[in-house]
């Protein structure tokens, strides 16, 4: 459930694999988050835009531009964006951010991912997000 019943958590999704896309979009739709998915996933960046999504779900092997790429630039256009990956491989994180450093997603997701498991854990980290905003601007 959303953290705020009157307003949806709004995920922007991108993967190569259509079938999992379509699997996630409608999973999460049924528990309570509004999904947006672009076809082609090189798309993302154009849908994007500050403040219109809580977090965005990346393949990490998207490709055309890389879904490395693709979170580099999300940064350069929000550094707030809670970005996770997807990735059909299992991933330390703490690995992966000591070889890429620059990169630093909230949570990398193997696939695959049981929706309501997956669900959970999106809904922490939102809530969590909200929780900081106001101590972000010094309102705590």
């Amino acid at each position: 459930m959303p953290p705020d019943e009157h307003a949806k958590i709004r995920i922007l999704l991108a993967d190569d694999d259509k079938e999992v896309v379509s699997a996630l979009k409608c999973g999460l739709e049924r528990h309570g988050f509004d999904v947006d998915a672009p076809a082609d996933p090189g798309r993302l960046l154009s849908e994007y835009a500050p403040g219109r999504y809580d977090l965005i779900l990346l393949g990490i092997t998207v490709s055309k531009p890389s879904g490395l790429d693709i979170y580099r630039e999300l940064k350069k256009k929000d550094e707030k964006s809670i970005v996770c990956f997807l990735s059909g491989f299992e991933i330390d994180q703490r690995v992966f951010e000591k070889v890429l450093p620059e990169i630093k997603p909230k949570a990398i997701f193997r696939k695959p991912i049981r929706v309501v498991e997956l669900a959970s854990r999106l809904n922490e980290l939102v809530i969590d997000r909200k929780k900081a905003e106001p101590e972000e601007r010094g309102l705590a």
